[in-house]
């Protein structure tokens, strides 16, 4: 197998969309970026071993988190913008909450079927409160929860 030129790297990186700050291009330039079955964008290095070490582009940009409960989230949700104001180190936690908010309706999810679900953090214990056909009767149900709940209010997202 023949190793990518810098231009190829480089047009590889745009035809999959990559992002990155102007101070990141040498990254993009100097190895070989694929998506993971995840969506990260990550290149590949074989240790001496033979062992294949998957390596993340967001993480060469802000670098590993060394702490075990930190993870570097991308705020957008979109895994190929890599620039830096766009990752962050959060608990597992917070990129969950993150991750989980696919609409502009607090604590209301779309899922693939069509349908969506509603529901509410209360005492740190998330609740499922239904599936609903229509993301106003989602929206409405989360509501109605949150008025006759007799839980804790503080954490309410």
């Amino acid at each position: 197998m023949t190793a990518l030129t810098t231009e190829q790297r480089l047009a590889r990186s745009r035809e999959l969309g990559i992002i990155v700050d102007g101070q990141d291009l040498w990254l993009l330039s100097a190895y070989t970026w694929r998506r993971d079955p995840n969506g990260y964008i990550r290149t590949y290095k074989r240790l001496p071993d033979r062992t294949l070490v998957g390596i993340a582009l967001h993480h060469c940009i802000v670098g590993q988190p060394t702490d075990a409960n930190t993870v570097v989230d991308h705020g957008d949700r979109n895994q190929l913008n890599n620039r830096r104001s766009n990752l962050s180190y959060v608990s597992h936690w917070e990129s969950a909450e993150n991750r989980s908010s696919t609409t502009d309706a607090p604590g209301v999810e779309l899922f693939p079927s069509g349908s969506w679900r509603a529901w509410a953090r209360r005492g740190g214990v998330r609740y499922h409160i239904g599936t609903y056909p229509t993301k106003e009767e989602a929206i409405n149900a989360r509501r109605e929860f949150l008025t006759l709940s007799l839980f804790p209010t503080s954490d309410s997202r």
